[in-house]
């Protein structure tokens, strides 16, 4: 296993770092601070940042580097990025019940806000998302 970060490793993980970042400054309605973050990632790092409407946003380099990390990478936990999947709770990132509850209470939302009579159970949502994960 690789434990030695060569510089474009600590690249590729900072930029990630600062993504996350960025999503979450986004979330919380903190435009300034995710401006402020996207400009730098774009000066800094001569990335793209392609945003999404209900998701973290994507990056590549503009110049078409790879932006893989080596196989067999320790990544030092200071430069680990959390992923949306994982949890505190240490249930091996298996949340698909807190997934499936919040895309229950989106669409409730969703369906609400367009005046449409629809509900959609955590049962429902619970095997939609089981679903995608056997695709």
């Amino acid at each position: 296993m690789q434990t030695e970060l060569d510089n474009k490793t600590v690249e590729i993980l900072t930029i990630k770092k600062l993504m996350q970042e960025r999503d979450e400054a986004k979330i919380a309605s903190n435009f300034v601070k995710s401006d402020y973050l996207r400009d730098q990632l774009v000066k800094e790092y001569n990335i793209d940042i392609f945003d999404q409407k209900n998701g973290p946003s994507g990056w590549k380099y503009k110049d078409g580097k790879s932006k893989k990390l080596p196989n067999g990478l320790i990544i030092p936990d200071n430069l680990k990025v959390k992923r949306a999947r994982d949890d505190d709770a240490g249930r091996n990132g298996n949340n698909t019940n807190d997934r499936a509850s919040n895309l229950s209470k989106k669409l409730k939302k969703t369906a609400n806000d367009d005046n449409i009579d629809k509900t959609i159970t955590s049962k429902q949502c619970s095997l939609y998302v089981s679903l995608m994960y056997i695709m």
